[in-house]
């Protein structure tokens, strides 16, 4: 059992050298100023293809994308903005998350205090909003119009 765990550590370290190289490889031929064009769209869409979960991609890739935001083919423009929001998304802090019941929410008496408190200023908001909320919902009707299309309205009783 341990030499099956040493031996996948090994491949997990060989794999991360590969994926390194790849993308190394590609950055070269990406700054290679003699790449036709039509490669040089088929490597950064392949270099874009790279961004993986488990593994940050090398600064210089990070680098290359943010200097194509602007370049002058819009293809990767676009490419390279997907590209900026997929590392944006991975490196963004995961939050603790804390389960909690909708109607334990609502059975709460929290008045905010001067300060607004966020997360009791939240809580009053919801108790304030679950009924109205919970009106609308029960009101629901759909009504179709020739110009408009299918219209979800509500119908309100005040």
């Amino acid at each position: 059992m341990k030499e099956g765990i040493q031996r996948q550590r090994i491949r997990n370290v060989v794999a991360a050298r590969k994926y390194e190289k790849l993308v190394n490889d590609l950055l070269d031929c990406l700054e290679d100023k003699d790449l036709p064009w039509k490669f040089d769209h088929m490597a950064t869409d392949l270099l874009a293809l790279l961004l993986r979960d488990d593994h940050p991609l090398p600064p210089d890739a990070v680098l290359y994308f943010t200097q194509s935001i602007v370049h002058d083919s819009i293809t990767i423009r676009k490419v390279a903005i997907s590209a900026v929001a997929g590392i944006l998304k991975q490196l963004k802090w995961p939050r603790k998350k804390v389960a909690m019941k909708p109607s334990e929410i609502v059975t709460l008496n929290i008045i905010p205090d001067h300060r607004f408190v966020h997360s009791s200023h939240f809580l009053w908001l919801w108790q304030l909003l679950c009924p109205l909320i919970r009106t609308a919902l029960n009101n629901i009707t759909v009504e179709t119009y020739t110009d408009w299309g299918t219209c979800i309205a509500t119908a309100c009783s005040a």
